[in-house]
């Protein structure tokens, strides 16, 4: 064991036969080589081969509602709730103000005996204002020194009969209406699908989408806006159920989560796993990838949205909508902990590549949140050479160094090595070495290597290329 170098590190921007390869030796040991680098490993059942991919950030949601319990008199009735801030990296990169104490967003409202919800809606109105106003030090908010979370109100609608016109009544926030209804198709999740696709429900100058919807269970949706601070209302239920209106708070950075303290007695809180999809070709496979509970569902499905969103919908505790024409909201049900959609280069058997998906999450938010990790930015924290720079070298991006805004896969990989012993001559013991190859994740997909020429003592393809680099690592350490 090496006690100063346990680990090597390196950073590539491609990979291929000129850099990485195989090959089997005299004694029908199998070879990984680093070509560049001068590193070779015995491979065989000691080997090992792990890996791990960019994982992005994801914010937190919480959708916050009034209990509505009212003071036994006539009287100023406080309040509000505390926001605290959970850093990745407090204090570092941004030299972000860490605020261990939070931020108290409320006030007191004057001589409340009973709540209906217009006071409902008035209190939360003035929170939603302050904290859209809290722009910090930096107006720009180019760093985090305001809110670190994003408010827009919320309501749980559901609906009662599926099977004729359901909707409501919006009230905008300069007191006009658009009545909202869906038209000739009745199902389950028409409520939101025709919301999303309503091109009367326009506001001043903006036409459509203005609010989104995402299902929780079977004929009920989370409505909301689309931007933060839009003080709209929904009354005049059309064979509809429409809740006590709420604040859906989640967070504004990533990496900046937050804990919500707040008094039981005054709000109840449940958290929300959404996600948004975009959907440049709907033709083409998904290439999707949906986590509930831990729990992975593969969705190829292409030939148009429905079918796309229809896959989605299948998997326990999911359900999609179609957002427009533009892709999808997704939501799971309030039952499940925890939600995610990613698209992998491999399937999810790890036995082939995936074609590139042509879609893209535009936002995602879970019950608890979650700090990202291998990200072009962790890994050039790895690799920062700026050793002049002293304690701030970590900060300066140098040339040659990690490629910003990319997702990387990781192999970490451990082999055998020849080394010289000290106990005699000419001789040699086994030394385990393990390495790590910091790779863009697009480099990583697609056939690049010759299986029949890496089994046969090859390093360098003369034939069909028909192996992937896991397939290759696979092949070395079998």
């Amino acid at each position: 064991m090496n006690l100063i170098y346990q680990k090597q590190q390196f950073l590539y921007t491609q990979i291929g036969p000129s850099n990485l390869a195989t090959y089997t030796d005299k004694d029908s040991v199998k070879k990984l080589i680093l070509k560049d680098k001068g590193v070779e490993l015995s491979g065989g059942s000691r080997a090992q081969v792990s890996k791990s991919y960019t994982d992005y950030a994801m914010r937190k949601a919480v959708l916050l509602t009034q209990t509505k319990n009212a003071p036994a008199s006539t009287r100023d009735v406080d309040y509000g709730f505390r926001i605290v801030a959970e850093f990745k990296n407090p204090g570092y990169i941004d030299n972000s103000e860490v605020w261990p104490h939070g931020k108290f967003y409320g006030g007191t409202y004057p001589n409340l005996s009973t709540f209906t919800d217009t006071q409902v809606v008035d209190i939360d109105n003035k929170i939603i204002d302050m904290i859209e106003a809290d722009k910090g030090f930096n107006q720009d908010q180019t760093t985090p020194t305001g809110a670190i979370v994003r408010s827009r109100r919320a309501y749980t609608v559901v609906d009662t009969d599926n099977t004729d016109a359901s909707g409501f009544t919006i009230t905008w926030p300069d007191g006009t209406t658009t009545v909202f209804a869906t038209g000739t198709t009745f199902a389950d999740g028409q409520i939101g699908e025709q919301l999303m696709a309503d091109a009367t429900v326009a506001y001043g100058s903006t036409v459509g989408a203005l609010l989104e919807a995402y299902q929780i269970a079977a004929d009920t949706f989370v409505i909301t806006s689309r931007n933060p601070g839009l003080k709209f209302t929904l009354g005049t239920a059309i064979d509809t159920t429409i809740s006590t209106p709420g604040i859906l708070i989640d967070s504004k950075f990533d990496d900046i989560k937050f804990r919500l303290e707040y008094d039981p007695y005054e709000w109840t809180a449940q958290g929300l796993n959404i996600t948004k999809i975009a959907q440049s070709d709907f033709t083409a496979a998904l290439n999707a990838h949906v986590s509930v509970d831990g729990a992975v569902t593969e969705v190829t499905a292409a030939t148009d949205q429905d079918t796309q969103r229809d896959a989605i919908s299948a998997i326990t505790g999911v359900t999609a909508l179609n957002d427009s024409t533009d892709g999808f909201t997704v939501a799971s049900a309030l039952t499940v902990k925890s939600m995610a959609i990613n698209f992998p280069v491999e399937n999810a058997a790890g036995a082939d590549h995936l074609t590139a998906t042509t879609a893209s999450i535009t936002y995602e938010a879970t019950t608890e949140g979650k700090f990202s990790s291998l990200t072009s930015d962790d890994v050039h924290r790895i690799f920062a050479e700026a050793d002049h720079a002293g304690f701030l070298r970590t900060a300066i991006r140098g040339v040659g160094n990690s490629l910003p805004d990319t997702e990387y896969t990781c192999y970490t990989i451990t082999g055998v090595s020849k080394v010289g012993s000290i106990h005699g001559a000419n001789h040699l013991d086994d030394s385990f070495v393990t390495i790590q190859l910091y790779i863009p994740t697009e480099a990583t997909r697609g056939d690049k290597w010759d299986a029949t020429d890496n089994a046969t003592g090859n390093d360098v393809p003369s034939g069909g290329l028909d192996q992937n680099i896991d397939q290759l690592l696979a092949n070395w350490k079998s």
